[in-house]
């Protein structure tokens, strides 16, 4: 589900894939947060054992939000409405199952 603070989310995710830590960073909101107020993003950060003061000025200075705002802008273009959303060969596969996602792929490659 996109909030009002996923975009923020975001850009602390790029923030985080600048120390090198982009999935573990993507995989805690997904599974640990409880929030994403920006206390809580840098708090996260801490957890992962991220540079807090690289995390927040990145975060402060806005470094990769022309990033974010353009891939939301293509995302919602797309039809994307939600997390996750997935582009197979061109086609959107909103919230898939596993399944339904393997089956997209697989009938991309012809294997459908």
């Amino acid at each position: 589900m996109i909030t009002a603070n996923s975009p923020r989310a975001a850009e602390a995710s790029q923030c985080a894939a600048d120390q090198g830590q982009f999935w573990e960073y993507h995989d805690y909101l997904y599974e640990q947060a409880t929030g994403l107020t920006e206390d809580q993003l840098v708090g996260y950060a801490g957890n992962l054992g991220l540079d807090t003061s690289e995390f927040t000025n990145c975060l402060n200075a806005g470094t990769h939000r022309d990033y974010i705002e353009e891939d939301s802008r293509t995302a919602r273009l797309a039809g994307a409405r939600g997390t996750p959303t997935f582009m197979v060969n061109g086609q959107l596969v909103a919230a898939p199952t596993f399944a339904i996602l393997t089956a997209a792929i697989r009938e991309a490659q012809g294997d459908g």
